[in-house]
C-alpha cells in the first residue's frame, strides 16, 4: 500500500507541529495560569475598622500556577533580565490587624478575624501557618471564614463579615474558602525579612499599588506542589480596587528530578518562555487549523481567519492547487516524473503522459508510515547489483547491505523493526542509478 500525498501532506504537518511544540511548549511543566475572582467586598465589609477600612468593590484575586504531575516549585526570582512586578492601578490593600507579608505567616486562628482572609501576599501555597490556598471549585471542606464565622469586624455585625455573593465571583467564600487543613510540616517556611522590597508592599501597615524587582529572589529548594491531584499551587493573593498586572519568573523541579527556569519574557541560555506567568495574558489564535495559530497563545482572541489549505503552492508545478497556503515551501510539489519530491507521480499527477514516463529505475517505500517491516517496490530495466543504505535525518547510516535487483518489478524487504521512530532516507546505488525514497517509522 503506497502513501498517498494528500496523507503525506497531512502526516508531515503535524509532524512538524508536534516536534515544534516538543520544543517550545509542549511537555511544559507550567500546563496554565489561573486567576481566581477570589471575594468582592461589599458595603458591610467597607465598616469594618480593626483590619483598615476596606473599600467597597475592592476585588480580591487569587494567583494559581497550574503544573504538570510531579512538579514542584523551588523559586520565584528577578533577574537583571528578569523583572518580577506585580502593580495595581489602585492601591494594593493590606488588613492592618493582622495581615502578613507572606502567605505561611498568617496565624490559622486569625482566618475567621475580620477580614485578615482578604489581605495581600506572597506565597508558595500556603494560605496559613497551616492551609494550603486552592482553587473554589476543588475545595469540597465548606467555609471556615465569612458569614457566621466571622467576629463580625469592628462594627459586630450581627450576620459577620465576607458575606458577599455577588455572580462576579463564582462560589461565595462562606461556602467554599479555598482553604485545605494541611499537616503544618507542610507548610513551606518562607522568610520575607532579606525582601525589603516585597516587605515595603505587602506589610500589614503599608500603602503601594506596585511591587517591582530586578534583584529579589524567594526561594524553597526543598520544593513545593500543589496538595490536591490537580498539583495547582498558589502565588499570590492580592486585593485591590483597580485593575491587576503581573509577570512571574519560576524555577521548577521537574517530574525528571531536573531545575528548569520558566520566565515570562527575554529568555536567555536554557531558560523556557511560558505564557503562564504574565497578566493579563497576550492572547492569539489557538486553532491549529489555521495558518494564524500561535502555540504560544494562553487565550484566543479572536484572530483566527485564514484557514489552512494543504496542497502545492508553486504554479509551476504539475500538481498545483490555487487554493492552497500550506505548506508555505515546494517541498511537497511535483514537478515531473524524476523530479517529484518522493511522491508517487501516478498519484499526484496522473496527467503527466506516457510519452514522459521513464521507467528505467524507480523505487517506492510501503507502507509508509510502517510500524514493522517495509518494502521497496523497484523497477528496473534490467538485472543489477547495487546497495542498499538507510540514514537518519542527520545523514547517519543506521543500515547498510547488498542487493540483487531482477528485471521488472519486484519487492526488497527493509528491516524496519530495528529503526527507532522517525523519518529516513532509503538510498539504491551502483555505477549508474542512485535513487532515494522517504521512510517513515511509526
Amino acid at each position: 500500500m503506497k502513501l498517498q500525498a494528500p496523507d503525506f501532506l497531512t502526516f508531515c504537518f503535524l509532524l512538524a507541529t508536534l516536534l515544534s511544540a516538543e520544543f517550545g511548549y509542549s511537555q511544559t511543566a507550567i500546563e496554565n495560569l489561573i486567576v481566581e475572582t477570589y471575594y468582592v467586598s461589599d458595603a458591610n465589609d467597607a465598616t469594618d475598622e480593626d483590619g483598615g477600612l476596606l473599600p467597597e468593590g475592592a476585588v480580591t484575586y487569587r494567583i494559581f500556577l497550574d503544573l504538570a504531575i510531579d512538579v514542584e516549585v523551588t523559586q520565584i526570582f528577578a533577574t537583571s533580565n528578569h523583572t518580577w512586578f506585580i502593580q495595581s492601578t489602585e492601591l494594593i490593600w493590606n488588613n492592618e490587624d493582622r495581615g502578613e507579608t507572606l502567605g505561611n505567616q498568617i496565624g490559622d486562628n486569625r482566618l475567621d478575624d475580620n477580614t485578615v482572609a482578604l489581605d495581600s501576599y506572597i506565597t508558595f501555597g500556603a494560605a496559613s501557618d497551616a492551609h494550603f490556598g486552592i482553587p473554589k471549585d476543588l475545595d469540597m471542606d465548606g467555609s471556615i471564614v465569612g458569614g457566621e464565622n466571622s467576629d463580625g469586624g469592628s462594627e459586630g455585625i450581627e450576620e459577620g463579615l465576607l458575606i458577599n455573593s455577588t455572580p462576579e465571583m463564582g462560589i461565595p467564600i462562606t461556602e467554599a474558602d479555598g482553604l485545605i487543613e494541611v499537616d503544618e510540616s507542610l507548610i513551606p517556611t518562607l522568610d520575607a525579612n532579606i525582601l525589603s522590597n516585597l516587605n515595603s508592599v505587602f506589610q500589614d501597615e503599608v500603602n503601594a499599588s506596585a511591587y517591582s524587582t530586578n534583584t529579589e529572589t524567594l526561594q524553597f529548594p526543598q520544593g513545593v506542589s500543589g496538595v490536591t491531584d490537580e498539583n495547582i499551587i498558589m502565588i499570590a493573593q492580592i486585593t485591590t480596587l483597580g485593575d491587576l498586572e503581573f509577570n512571574f519568573n519560576v524555577e521548577v523541579r521537574n517530574a525528571q528530578g531536573d531545575l528548569v527556569r520558566y520566565v515570562a519574557e527575554n529568555p536567555q541560555g536554557n531558560e523556557v518562555l511560558s505564557p503562564y506567568l504574565s497578566f493579563p495574558p497576550e492572547c492569539g489564535c489557538t486553532d491549529p487549523d489555521f495558518l494564524e495559530y500561535d502555540p504560544a497563545a494562553p487565550c484566543d482572541d479572536g484572530s483566527c481567519e485564514t484557514l489552512i489549505v494543504f496542497g502545492c503552492t508553486d504554479p509551476e508545478a504539475c500538481n498545483y492547487n490555487p487554493d492552497a497556503n500550506f505548506p508555505p515551501t515546494d517541498d511537497f510539489c511535483c514537478y515531473g516524473i524524476d523530479d517529484c519530491n518522493g511522491l508517487d507521480w501516478t498519484i499526484i499527477c496522473p496527467q503527466l503522459s506516457a510519452e514522459e514516463v521513464k521507467l528505467d529505475f524507480g523505487i517506492t517505500a510501503y507502507p509508509n508510515p510502517t510500524r514493522d517491516r517495509a518494502w521497496l517496490e523497484i523497477t528496473s530495466d534490467r538485472t543489477r547489483d547495487a546497495e542498499l543504505f538507510i540514514y537518519d535525518l542527520q545523514g547517519k547510516v543506521v543500515h547498510h547491505e547488498g542487493v540483487r535487483i531482477h528485471s521488472g518489478t519486484e519487492g526488497i524487504s527493509i528491516p524496519a523493526q530495528r529503526l527507532q521512530a522517525g523519518m529516513y532516507l532509503v538510498r539504491i546505488l551502483d555505477g549508474e542509478i542512485d535513487e532515494t525514497t522517504l521512510l517513515i517509522k511509526n
